[in-house]
Order: C-alpha cells, then structure tokens, then sequence
C-alpha cells in the first residue's frame, strides 16, 4: 500500500517537473507609474510628466558563438543587454472603456516577429477580469543583425618527435566569421472593456505570450506626478 502510495507521489512530482520544462520562460518588470485618468491642470507647465514605461532588461539566451573573436567588434547588440518595453502613451481615456499600450520585442528568429498578431495579448485587473488586447498598429521588423569577421590560428600539422616523445603544433592564421541574428518590432496594442480602468485602480498587469516566452509588467498606479517621476528615475537606472 506505502509502495503504490510513493509512487503516486513520485508520477506527480515528474509530471509537475515535466510541465514546469514545457512552461514558458517568463520576465518580469515592475513599476510605479502616474494612473492614466490623472489629468494636468490647464496651464500647469511645472509639474513633471514621466513616462508610463516599464521595462525589462535580458540577453538574448539563445545566441550561438560559433567562434572567439577578440575585439570591441566581437561584441554585437545580440550578446549585449536588451531592453523590451511596455509603455501606456498620453491618450483621451476620460471614461476608462479603453487603454493603448505600446510594446517593443527582441528576437534572434526574425519569423518570430513576422507579424506581431501571432502573440498574445491581455489586461490583468485587480478585480480578477482578464481582458483580450489586439494589434492596433504596427511598424516593419527591424534588423540588428550583424556580421563579424576576426582571425585566429588554426592547427594544421601535429608532429612528434620520434626519440623524445616532444610534440609540435604548427598553426596557421584563418580568418573566421560569426553571424549574430537579431531583430525587433514595436507594436500599438488597444484594449477595451466596462471599467477597463477606473479611478480607485491600484494596478493593472500588462501581459504578452508567444514562442514559450510570458513577459509580464506590472505598472502599480499613483496620482502624484513627483512621486511617479522619482520611480521612473530609479527604473531607468
């Protein structure tokens, strides 16, 4: 009976290992942004208006070194750190039935950003409701794609010394090439619902899934334009 018992257990613990590898890898970001209703006093040109940006910040794990190139131009944008951004933009959202949101994502499969409709797209409100988003508009795949060329010594004759066992390596220069993929493609992304924002909301989640990949930012909501500012500051750093 304890033996059947353990290895129910056992079956359980690989299907949830087995279902944690199949998940998607997902990235965060988190921030404190002013709230979308909050509207400027008419002439008020003092009070500071930060951006409703968030960001995550990662390297494109996916990126194969075929060869070591030694230099400032073996280090190409695909093996530097990316930034992929989700942004609310100044818009008229007066009675909360709508939002924009503006997002950026990088890829080193340019068919994975062949149309940014192939992702998934949706709100996660405080109340539980989750709200499907679309693209509204979209701007041509860019390509960061780079090639880099360098030389190193490549082995072409081993000899060994027949009376002393010594062993000689004679190299010759060859020059290789490494060639990083690398693309982006920014989208406008609309979304409506009843009360999609209103007034007392302390939060929304903005999510994005596609190609086993679940970028979640998380814009928590202030009414104070000083305090919305600093976080940003402090984001960005």
């Amino acid at each position: 009976m304890r033996s059947g018992l353990r290895f129910e257990r056992l079956a359980l613990l690989i299907l949830a290992i087995v279902a944690g590898a199949c998940g998607p890898n997902v990235l965060n970001a988190r921030g404190t942004v002013l709230h979308p209703l909050y509207a400027y006093k008419e002439g008020d040109t003092e009070a500071p208006r930060p951006p409703r940006i968030l960001v995550i910040y990662r390297k494109e794990n996916r990126v194969t070194v075929r060869h070591f190139i030694v230099g400032p131009q073996g280090r190409p944008m695909a093996l530097k750190l990316l930034g992929e951004f989700a942004e609310i933009p100044r818009q008229y959202t007066e009675d909360g039935s709508g939002l924009f949101i503006e997002t950026l994502i990088f890829s080193n499969y340019k068919d994975e950003l062949k149309d940014m409709g192939d992702y998934q797209y949706w709100l996660e409100l405080p109340d539980g409701r989750k709200i499907k988003g679309g693209v509204h508009v979209q701007h041509g795949r860019k390509d960061h794609s780079m090639k880099i060329t360098g030389a190193h010594m490549e082995p072409h004759l081993v000899t060994v010394d027949k009376q002393t066992g010594e062993v000689k390596v004679y190299r010759h220069v060859e020059e290789v090439e490494n060639d990083f993929q690398l693309f982006s493609r920014w989208a406008r992304l609309v979304f409506r619902a009843d009360r999609l924002i209103t007034r007392d909301m302390k939060y929304i989640t903005f999510v994005i899934r596609g190609y086993d990949r679940e970028r979640r930012y998380r814009f928590d909501f202030t009414w104070n334009p000083v305090r919305a500012m600093e976080e940003s500051n402090k984001h960005e750093k």
